[in-house]
């Protein structure tokens, strides 16, 4: 009978240590169909070419677009034929929709998120594992998940961080992805926080960095990702 609580103790050890190998399982398994999609967004260049300017609040805050639409829905968009970004795989920003939550852009698919969080006048960034670069949080739309939901689920697994109130939506970023130049949209959320939590290296992130859209981070970083942070300010 003495023995009966350290055997109970062990059997929940190693359910524990099975649960955690099968949530590895599951975010490696996300992680790596994520790269063999438009949204893997591998790149190794700076995040604004030397002499670029970075969007300005007031730029992004007032886009010029049609004059038909809404304020809040008017696209920001690149001048003439030259998309917003561009990284080193040819997958190029195109325009960016301020629309509403749960009415999305209907002429192509909207299969992931980001978040956009800020603290003191910066926005977070996670390192990538496997690419090797700096990115905003998120990651692909689950199945039976809401934009916001997996806005908020891929910031907790890759960052440890939690916003202080509910994700705002900011908008629809649409990308023209290579090779094949198929279209998709990327819903984009912010947030403030005012407390940092604990950060741990995890199977997908291996730092965090709070960063101000000008500084060099140790590192490369996303392209596409440092123009929707822009946009997100």
């Amino acid at each position: 009978m003495g023995r009966e609580p350290d055997e109970r103790e062990a059997a929940f050890s190693e359910l524990r240590k099975r649960l955690e190998a099968a949530l590895a399982h599951k975010r490696l398994a996300r992680t790596r169909r994520a790269a063999r999609t438009g949204f893997a967004r591998t790149t190794v260049q700076p995040a604004f070419p030397p002499g670029g300017v970075v969007p300005s609040a007031a730029a992004v805050a007032a886009p010029a677009g049609e004059p038909g639409l809404p304020v809040g829905q008017r696209d920001v968009a690149g001048s003439g034929d030259r998309p917003l970004a561009v990284d080193n795989r040819g997958n190029a920003l195109v325009s960016f929709v301020r629309g509403a939550e749960g009415m999305p852009p209907g002429d192509a698919p909207l299969p992931a998120a980001v978040v956009a969080l800020w603290r003191d006048g910066r926005v977070l960034m996670v390192f990538d594992r496997y690419r090797q670069t700096w990115e905003l949080p998120g990651g692909r739309i689950e199945q039976g998940e809401s934009p916001r939901q997996a806005a908020g689920r891929e910031l907790l697994e890759e960052s440890g961080q939690e916003p202080d109130g509910p994700l705002r939506l900011v908008g629809y970023a649409r990308f023209v992805l290579a090779p094949d130049r198929r279209a998709e949209y990327l819903a984009v959320f912010a947030g403030h926080c005012s407390e940092v939590r604990g950060f741990r290296p995890n199977e997908e992130t291996t730092a965090i960095a709070w960063w101000d859209l000008l500084d060099v981070l140790p590192g490369r970083v996303q392209p596409l990702d440092a123009h929707l942070a822009a946009l997100a300010r």
